[in-house]
């Protein structure tokens, strides 16, 4: 069974950041092109300048613009929900179901960052079936995220993820590192629920998911679904 652990080690797990140091607004050309209206290049850049204040600045943006005002909205009886949402078991379900979250997606107009997260974690079950062979520490641990930055898991040729990318770079028409960000993203929403209740532009996110992972720990009980919130 997969598990997600804690923020502590992801952080620390995923260290390849700084290899994309600019947002891309094409992540997704067919769907993920609805998220970033990211205004100017200029406050992106800031991060060059300011350090992490840009990040901070981001991250307060963020937090304020979390709203559960779409809850119930109507229609949305057979939505797809992170909460009660069940990975496919097997290589079709995985397709299957990424297929249709991603047509969900392109033809919704709420509710987008939710939906993202679903897709995350359905793409990170789908990556997770590549690594057929695992070495002795990730199967102690059956962690799908520790095994994704495994180097000794990744140098196995049985495990090779490049038809997983191939497929879903065309499926999704977007670049190899925003297939890893949205699978990182579904585990951030797993973690911090309130997440999905952001109306923020993901490129932005990406930017910046450093300084909101630091964060996200020390305001954890923020990011908590309050007791009297129903989100199924």
């Amino acid at each position: 069974m997969i598990r997600f652990t804690s923020l502590t080690w992801f952080y620390y797990i995923f260290t390849d950041w700084r290899k994309y140091p600019e947002a891309t607004s094409t992540g997704n050309k067919s769907s993920a092109g609805n998220t970033s209206s990211t205004g100017s290049k200029s406050s992106a850049g800031s991060k060059s300048s300011t350090g992490n204040n840009a990040g901070d600045t981001f991250y307060e943006f963020l937090k304020k613009n979390v709203t559960t005002n779409s809850m119930h909205l109507q229609g949305d009886e057979d939505k797809i929900s992170i909460k009660s949402y069940t990975c496919g078991s097997s290589i079709d379900e995985c397709e299957k179901n990424i297929t249709l979250i991603n047509n969900h997606i392109v033809q919704t107009k709420s509710r987008k960052t939710e939906l993202y997260c679903v897709l995350g974690l359905e793409l990170a079950a789908r990556k997770y079936m590549c690594f057929k062979i695992k070495c002795v520490a990730c199967s102690a641990d059956d962690n799908m995220y520790k095994v994704f930055e495994c180097n000794v898991c990744n140098k196995k040729k049985e495990n090779s993820a490049v038809e997983f990318f191939a497929r879903y770079m065309e499926e999704l028409e977007c670049k190899h590192d925003w297939i890893n960000f949205i699978i990182k993203l579904g585990w951030l929403c797993r973690e911090y629920p309130m997440f999905k209740y952001s109306s923020t532009p993901l490129d932005k996110v990406k930017l910046y998911m450093k300084v909101l992972c630091k964060r996200m720990v020390k305001d954890n009980e923020f990011w908590q679904l309050p007791s009297n919130i129903d989100c199924d």
